[in-house]
């Protein structure tokens, strides 16, 4: 049994990387993508390779002659790469030598396990492909499969009416009989076929099961088992899934944009009972009409926002994330003193080079506050505060800010609809204090933190016009617009998400507590569980690295968010069945070893 491999190709979407590097000797781990399938097929006992070659060719066949010295290795160039595309390179190889025994035809930007191309060498079936499930990011050549065998190919990318659940994706690794190729080879060599220089191989492949001439079984695989690197995001995901010691470093460095990646976030908070199938539906059939468009003017975003929170649209900013105000309050607070609680959010660490800091903990009283607040002070309350989950009676924040008019109280409670405390602006709209300025985050509370959605109130027109003056045009964009729209026919729902997001909160604290090697788990009003963990396990940051590595799970090391010795880690609240995952695996990776002397 021979293979071929396609490597001819530019690689259009990955430049400008393949401009310099041919797109098939990019690294992923150390190694050139092209080496993966190759590994796979000896692993698999093949012993005969044609490389098809074109872009960069010389760089293609002197960089896998070094490394296969005793392969039989050989190549043949597809002089008109720049032209056709993979049907193209698959004529020329079958044509350099006609096949006269099986061949596993590989595309040489394709990553799998080894054990999947052992699998369709020893597949018993004459002619296999291999397939898998087709998720929202796939892209490409869609296959039907009955009884384990293909029966339709959709190619392209399948419209959004196609039902995605019952589709499989082409990984473009196949095993075709002597047979197959010589029927590939006759149609796509045939004057009248129809199938022009751009077509893919599968065209033809399509043919032959349309015909009734091609039974090709299907050998399905996980997605997390492959990946086709055809751009620089692929590369990316590519890098993440099979570097996984480097894992932590990728991730700290993004800091987001981690939907492609296959774990499971417990670092970032976000309701995970919100929204509802119907929002999502009602969403994703605007999309492409709401990127197309702008978004409304900021008095008209502010008009829509008022309506979800409840209060005057003239107190209120709707704002691109809580993130965009940071820079605006360090204006605010330029040449005034600060006080922060400690710890808290990162950004309120940054507000001034040296912020005064009281002591966030249970049981701390305003008086900590009075100790370090000057009369003119800008101070922060943090309700609940961020790592910690510590929460204070908003009532008690309103006397305080009452009792120091010539402070600016600026408080973000972007956590406080998993409390049963009201919200700060529902006490400043019956009794107006213009020195208190809220912010909320409301991308966490609905789930939706991708559209950037937040806020920030005061009575104090001065105050707000001030920060609106700072504001772009269009600074909220159209599908976060249309989510305001939504939210009022879904208020119901979201607030039940809410009570169910504390039951869940709860039920996790429970199981926490309940590992050994956890020595506390802090109360919390938000939806997340600050843990410390005991003088006997490994370290936060050591836990971090071995979920994230081995269990595909991303937590949120805090330690040196706090001035002691304590090992904690940050948990965001998630689905049931996810928080026992997280439990379970932190029990076991915990009990592996202890903290290192």
């Amino acid at each position: 049994m021979r293979a071929v491999i396609l490597a001819a190709g530019i690689g259009r979407r990955m430049r400008p990387l393949s401009d310099t590097t041919p797109k098939p000797l990019l690294l992923v781990d150390g190694r050139p993508l092209v080496t993966w399938t190759i590994d796979g097929l000896l692993a698999g006992g093949i012993e005969s390779v044609l490389v098809v070659t074109g872009h960069r060719a010389e760089d293609v066949e002197s960089e896998l002659r070094g490394r296969y010295p005793d392969l039989d290795l050989r190549f043949v160039r597809n002089d008109r790469y720049a032209e056709t595309n993979t049907l193209g390179s698959l004529l020329v190889a079958l044509d350099h030598e006609p096949s006269d025994g099986p061949t596993i035809v590989a595309e040489a930007d394709v990553i799998c396990n080894e054990s999947i191309i052992r699998d369709l060498v020893d597949a018993v079936a004459p002619d296999v492909s291999i397939v898998s499930t087709y998720g929202p990011a796939s892209d490409g050549t869609a296959v039907a499969v009955s009884d384990g065998v293909i029966t339709e190919f959709l190619l392209g990318m399948p419209d959004l009416a196609t039902d995605l659940e019952a589709l499989f994706k082409t990984v473009n690794i196949h095993r075709l009989s002597a047979d197959t190729c010589r029927r590939v080879r006759d149609i796509c060599s045939h004057q009248q076929s129809g199938l022009g220089d751009d077509a893919y191989y599968e065209a033809a492949l399509s043919r032959l099961c349309s015909a009734g001439n091609l039974r090709l079984r299907a050998q399905i695989i996980a997605p997390t088992e492959w990946i086709e690197v055809d751009d620089p995001s692929d590369l990316r995901v590519a890098r993440f899934r099979f570097e996984r010691d480097r894992r932590a470093s990728m991730v700290d460095r993004a800091k987001g944009g981690l939907w492609r990646f296959d774990l499971v976030d417990f670092a970032h908070m976000s309701n995970r009972r919100f929204p509802p199938d119907r929002f999502g539906t009602l969403l994703t059939r605007q999309l492409a009409d709401l990127a197309a468009a702008y978004s409304s003017s900021q008095d008209v975003l502010d008009e829509k926002l008022a309506l979800v929170v409840g209060c005057r649209p003239e107190r209120l900013l709707c704002v691109n994330g809580v993130s965009q105000l940071f820079p605006i309050l360090e204006g605010l607070c330029d040449g005034r003193r600060v006080v922060i609680p400690a710890p808290t959010f990162g950004e309120y660490e940054r507000l001034t080079e040296s912020p005064d800091r009281y002591a966030d903990q249970v049981g701390w009283e305003i008086e900590d506050v009075e100790r370090v607040a000057t009369d003119d002070a800008v101070v922060v309350f943090v309700n609940p505060n961020n790592p910690t989950g510590t929460t204070r009676a908003p009532q008690t924040i309103v006397e305080f800010a009452a009792a120091h008019p010539a402070q600016l109280v600026i408080v973000d409670e972007s956590f406080i609809d998993f409390t049963p405390r009201p919200s700060m602006i529902e006490l400043l709209e019956r009794d107006p204090l213009d020195n208190v300025l809220v912010l909320r985050s409301l991308g966490k509370a609905i789930g939706l933190a991708g559209v950037r959605l937040g806020l920030a109130y005061t009575t104090d027109a001065a105050l707000r016009s001030a920060i609106a003056g700072q504001l772009p045009i269009w600074n909220v964009n159209s599908i976060a617009e249309c989510v305001l729209d939504l939210l009022p026919r879904f208020d119901d729902e979201l607030q039940a998400s809410f009570a169910a997001t504390v039951v869940d909160r709860d039920a996790f604290a429970e199981d926490l507590a309940g590992l050994a090697t956890v020595e506390r788990v802090h109360p919390s009003g938000g939806n997340f569980l600050l843990v410390d963990l005991a003088d006997d396990a490994p370290t936060a940051a050591d836990a971090l690295t071995r979920l994230l590595e081995d269990h595909d799970i991303l937590v949120k090391d805090v330690t040196d968010r706090f001035h002691a010795s304590t090992q904690r880690l940050r948990l965001a609240v998630r689905r049931p069945e996810e928080n026992r995952r997280l439990v379970d695996r932190l029990g076991a990776c915990l009990a592996d070893g202890g903290r290192p002397e």
